[in-house]
């Protein structure tokens, strides 16, 4: 089968982890070029086809153009609809868009500010500011946390692994190596299974990095720099 197009991301980057692990799934082939972050999406031949020069970022062999993570995953899922990636019905759809929201809105921007403050991508850090953010993301991991209690539910939509299960799985890998210590993981253990659940599928051929477990949390104190 021929490649259905090219595929730009860093190779550890959340969104294109969900890309690469959707096209795993479903057996669709991605060309996929060295990728080198402000050298290659700022080639003019990229910008060209990609003006923002933003990735992930996909272009399909007639030259349809997509940025934006969950729409080239929406996108890959449903060109083979029988892999039930994005539902089997409109009401499954329907639910997987609302926990891909979700996930990218309440959860991921929390945890990715504190991130940021650590590494010196944003200022304005200030602990009461880094406790806030920790706070509003560990009530929305508390809600994944009830709905996969509740039941005792192994997947979010339709008891299999749908791009829901992957967005999410995403977001909370990325937490483990900021906001997720020993203490946090120990409250969630049904969201940390649902990861390792996940992350542990042989159709995913090892597309998500490995695992980082902190033994306490990162408050989002700045690094000091040499």
């Amino acid at each position: 089968m021929a490649p259905i197009g090219t595929f730009y991301g860093a190779p550890t980057q959340r969104q294109s982890v969900i890309v690469r692990s959707v096209a795993a799934i479903t057996g669709q082939e991605l060309i996929i070029p060295e990728f080198k972050m402000g050298v290659t999406n700022k080639a003019p031949e990229f910008l060209a086809r990609f003006p923002a020069g933003k990735i992930p970022a996909f272009e399909d062999s007639d030259g349809f153009l997509l940025t934006e993570g969950a729409t080239i995953a929406h996108y890959l899922a449903s060109l083979k609809p029988e892999s039930g990636l994005i539902g089997r019905d409109v009401k499954e759809e329907a639910a997987i868009g609302q926990w891909v929201h979700f996930a990218e809105t309440d959860i991921q921007p929390n945890i990715e500010t504190i991130y940021y403050f650590i590494v010196g991508y944003a200022s304005g850090y200030s602990p009461e500011f880094s406790q806030w953010l920790y706070n509003r993301a560990i009530i929305a991991l508390n809600q994944v946390e009830k709905y996969l209690s509740d039941g005792g539910r192994e997947y979010l939509v339709g008891g299999r692994l749908t791009v829901a299960d992957l967005t999410v799985a995403a977001v909370v890998q990325f937490a483990l190596r900021v906001i997720l210590g020993k203490a946090e993981r120990e409250a969630l253990p049904r969201t940390i299974a649902h990861l390792e659940r996940i992350v542990g599928d042989a159709r995913l051929k090892g597309e998500f990095p490995p695992q980082e477990y902190l033994e306490v949390r990162l408050d989002g104190s700045p690094l000091k720099k040499d």
